[in-house]
């Protein structure tokens, strides 16, 4: 009985989709592909690979890319995506499994470069003194 009223509730919800996607079938698929692909992807970040604050602060940059995505730079990049049927949504989580790894690489080196020149507990510099 149960899997009657969850399979009708897809159901609903796929009719939704496609009402408001108002678009191809294709594009549909490409949407849905992209969201499952993501989701595991995001999945394995979180168990695997730790990546919590990356998101977290992924959140707050993708929420002002939205607010800004008039501007020249972000209005070319939702074009583009636009262009090839991703819907808004499909969009926001792209953009949320892009940033934190780009944020994550970006810290990491950070991360590197300002411990090359660090002091020992000693205040020598890493000279091997």
């Amino acid at each position: 009985m149960l899997e009657f009223i969850v399979g009708g509730i897809v159901i609903v919800f796929i009719l939704y989709i496609l009402h408001y996607i108002q678009s191809s079938f294709w594009s549909l698929v490409v949407n849905i592909v992209i969201t499952i692909f993501l989701m595991l992807f995001v999945g394995q970040d979180l168990r695997k690979r730790q990546m919590h604050n990356y998101y977290l602060i992924s959140l707050v940059v993708v929420a002002v890319m939205f607010i800004l995505r008039e501007t020249f730079i972000l209005k070319w990049l939702f074009y583009l995506l636009d262009l090839g049927g991703i819907n808004i949504y499909v969009q926001a989580l792209l953009l949320m499994f892009v940033l934190p790894n780009c944020i994550k690489i970006v810290h990491k080196k950070f991360n590197k470069n300002a411990g090359e020149g660090d002091s020992d507990e000693h205040g020598h510099q890493g000279h091997g003194h």
